[in-house]
């Protein structure tokens, strides 16, 4: 069962909500919508970082919206050209996601895409011109720009904040396991 959880959006969660409980569905709604608001971020002071003249969040947020949940292996092109157009569309692709406020996230994918005047593929071959590693992205719409990555079932057991992230590296997994070790021995 655990393999098979999925990633929700926050209507699946409402709906979903809405199907597994009988009792008080108003009371636990607003119970697990308190526990998902600790998902959403507003990017504090302490969490920026400068990169020359531009402050971004170490974070990563704000996260790309994407369709599906996906692992995005780096791009290797050899055409110059292909590089250039690529490099161009992840600059506006971040421009983008930078003037996007929390209160203007209700955009859908074809609105989101339409504002960076590209298409899918356009867009996901950005994104992984810009990698330097296999990374997963998991599915999310353009309202859920600053939402952590969580699971229902996750949520409802721990009832606080939890980052999920997807390990694609096991040396990169084996070391933060010894640096975690030897902090705390």
């Amino acid at each position: 069962m655990f393999h098979s959880m999925v990633l929700m959006t926050v209507k699946e969660l409402h709906s979903t909500l809405i199907k597994s409980f009988h009792v008080d569905v108003h009371g636990m709604m607003k119970n697990l919508m308190a526990l998902l608001n600790f998902s959403c971020t507003n990017i504090p002071k302490r969490a920026k970082k400068q990169f020359g003249k531009t402050t971004v969040c170490r974070f990563g947020f704000p996260k790309y919206p994407m369709l599906q949940t996906e692992i995005l292996e780096p791009l290797i092109s050899q055409d110059p050209e292909e590089q250039k157009t690529n490099a161009d569309n992840f600059a506006r692709i971040k421009t983008v996601l930078a003037q996007i406020k929390p209160c203007d996230e209700q955009s859908t994918m074809t609105d989101f895409l339409a504002m960076l005047q590209l298409d899918y593929d356009s867009y996901i071959s950005a994104i992984r011109s810009s990698l330097k590693t296999a990374t997963t992205f998991i599915q999310r719409s353009p309202s859920e720009l600053r939402v952590n990555n969580y699971t229902v079932h996750c949520l409802r057991a721990w009832q606080a904040n939890h980052d999920i992230q997807f390990i694609l590296d096991v040396y990169i997994y084996i070391r933060l396991c010894i640096i975690h070790h030897n902090i705390h021995c």
